[in-house]
């Protein structure tokens, strides 16, 4: 297992794979609990729901790439590292309000968990008059939903000769 030089309290940060659906950067965020362990918000396979995990650092990469550390000037933290962890696993195994792609996503999270406020730069970013979620769905429905099933296997083919070209 490859070894991560994070410490607990880091928010950390990987480029998401709907980064290559949606066109445009689309990062996952956690919480850097324990030597190689992270809580974030994501599906838990077990329940098939949104909850608030704790995974190992390689599951929380996933199929993502470029994994790097947020600095707290971009977090705007007050709490200590120590307040940040106890912080993540307060919530640990709930669904932390419900997710919601615009309004309570893994951003959201790791935001509270550093700074006590939920808030997510990649939703408040902008594009014209669309934000990031707009945009988001806006780009999920133009290339799968309602299109020719061949059209939506073709963009799914696109995403494993990805993951393919990169071993991920």
């Amino acid at each position: 297992m490859k070894k991560y030089h994070f410490e607990p309290g880091d928010v950390i940060k990987m480029k998401s794979l709907w980064t290559y659906i949606a066109t445009y950067p689309i990062w996952h965020y956690g919480i850097v609990v324990e030597d190689n362990q992270v809580i974030h918000f994501n599906m838990n396979v077990e329940v098939f729901a949104m909850k608030i995990i704790k995974t190992d650092m390689e599951t929380f990469l996933g199929a993502g790439s470029q994994l790097q550390k947020c600095f707290m000037s971009d977090v705007h933290s007050d709490y200590t590292p120590k307040k940040i962890v106890e912080r993540a696993y307060s919530v640990l195994g709930t669904d932390f309000g419900g997710y919601d792609l615009v309004t309570n996503n893994c951003e959201h999270f790791a935001n509270w968990c550093a700074s006590g406020d939920k808030f997510s730069n990649q939703v408040l970013f902008s594009e014209g008059n669309h934000s990031f979620g707009e945009k988001f769905i806006e780009n999920l429905v133009d290339n799968v939903v309602g299109k020719p099933l061949n059209s939506v296997i073709n963009t799914l083919e696109c995403i494993i000769d990805f993951c393919d070209e990169w071993d991920l």
